[in-house]
């Protein structure tokens, strides 16, 4: 039997915004790579995995998402204000600018909003 991906065992859905879902400028692939940070950010409100975890997390949803294109990703969705990163003790956080959602187990809401708070 085949070992199930470790983020598909972690979560059971991930989240796509309206907003990057309407977007033109990226494809289907930079889409569900967003719509995974987002899903890594809900527990902390950021993403710190490396490239490489990135990478082989979404292997079974990306097809070739190799630690370099992990960061063309990143690159685009900085580039385009999707996300925040930061850099603290040496680890990289990465922070959905625009992170709206509701966790249905414990009705929290998550509102991160990077773009007005300059």
């Amino acid at each position: 039997m085949e070992d199930k991906n470790e983020f598909i065992g972690r979560y059971e859905y991930l989240i796509l915004e309206g907003k990057i879902l309407n977007d033109t400028r990226f494809t289907g692939n930079e889409k569900i790579f967003y719509s995974i940070l987002v899903s890594l950010s809900k527990q902390k409100g950021y993403c710190y995995a490396s490239n490489s975890k990135l990478s082989e997390l979404t292997k079974s949803l990306i097809s070739k998402c190799d630690p370099r294109q992990v960061k063309n990703y990143l690159k685009k969705l900085k580039e385009f204000d999707y996300i925040k990163m930061d850099f603290e003790n040496n680890q990289r956080k990465i922070y959905p600018v625009v992170l709206q959602f509701q966790n249905i187990e414990n009705k929290d809401i998550f509102n991160y909003d990077w773009l007005n708070s300059k």
